[in-house]
């Protein structure tokens, strides 16, 4: 794959997120030892804030416990069970 077409398919995929109204950041923008950090390392491919919020917005009945269980869940990509 040439480095012109990864280009291209970045930039389609951006104004693609733009359009549907998500918001986008520049990887190393919210790197390591960037302007808004949010991973120690490039190594940690969830960004857990986010995450957590995320899952907090969408799910508010959840306590602390429950929340950290889901995160652990998308961690470790095993589904938790159904509730009964």
């Amino acid at each position: 794959m040439s480095a012109d077409w990864e280009a291209g398919f970045e930039e389609a995929v951006l104004e693609y997120f733009d359009q549907i109204g998500w918001n986008t950041n520049h990887g190393p923008t919210i790197g390591p030892k960037g302007a808004r950090p949010e991973r120690a390392s490039y190594g940690e491919v969830l960004l857990l804030g986010r995450l957590r919020a995320a899952i907090e917005r969408m799910n508010p009945w959840l306590d602390a416990e429950g929340v950290e269980k889901v995160i652990a869940s998308v961690r470790r990509s095993v589904p938790l069970p159904s509730p009964s």
